[in-house]
């Protein structure tokens, strides 16, 4: 799936790609989650995201995490995602 055909998802259609789903993107997929698809990401698809994951977002994507899913976080994702920020 090319990150434009990721952009072009629903957050309902994000929500669905469950944890495995969210882990096996690649960076390239992830440029093209919006923030709106961002908030959508499961808790427990957040918490499989590697750090390179987060590190490939922009600060828009950054700043579009849930509180609920920055508490899904260990502290290393936590880490990288306030050099976004």
């Amino acid at each position: 799936i090319s990150s434009a055909q990721i952009g072009s998802l629903t957050a309902t259609q994000v929500a669905a790609l469950g944890s495995t789903g969210v882990a096996g993107l690649s960076t390239s997929q992830i440029d093209g989650l919006t923030a709106t698809l961002m908030a959508a990401i499961a808790t427990t698809g957040v918490a499989l995201l590697t750090t390179t994951q987060i590190l490939s977002l922009n600060g828009t994507q950054a700043s579009a995490f849930t509180s609920a899913q920055v508490a899904a976080m260990s502290s290393t994702q936590i880490d990288s995602l306030v050099t976004l920020l």
